[in-house]
């Protein structure tokens, strides 16, 4: 399947704030404008392996500090000791 790029610029949903629903809102119907790629999407057995490969994966790190000493010095909300 051959398909456009679904790139698009999300920086002012981004800017309505967490939990406003405008990104997932606007990647939704992006996708619901291409029937292939939805279908696509629905039909992947790659999709529901990968997310549940994920949740065991994040089942197995539950509290435990996982972050690499390189990640910690990355990412200035982190502070040493706290849990993930």
């Amino acid at each position: 399947m051959l398909a456009d790029s679904l790139y698009e610029s999300l920086a002012d949903e981004w800017a309505k704030g967490h939990g406003s629903g405008a990104v997932a809102t606007k990647v939704l119907d992006k996708i619901n404008e291409m029937p292939q790629l939805r279908r696509a999407l629905n039909e992947s057995p790659l999709i529901p392996r990968n997310a549940l490969a994920r949740l065991e994966r994040d089942e197995a790190a539950r509290g435990r500090n996982v972050l690499p000493e390189t990640s910690r010095t990355c990412a200035p909300h982190y502070r040493r000791g706290s849990q993930v």
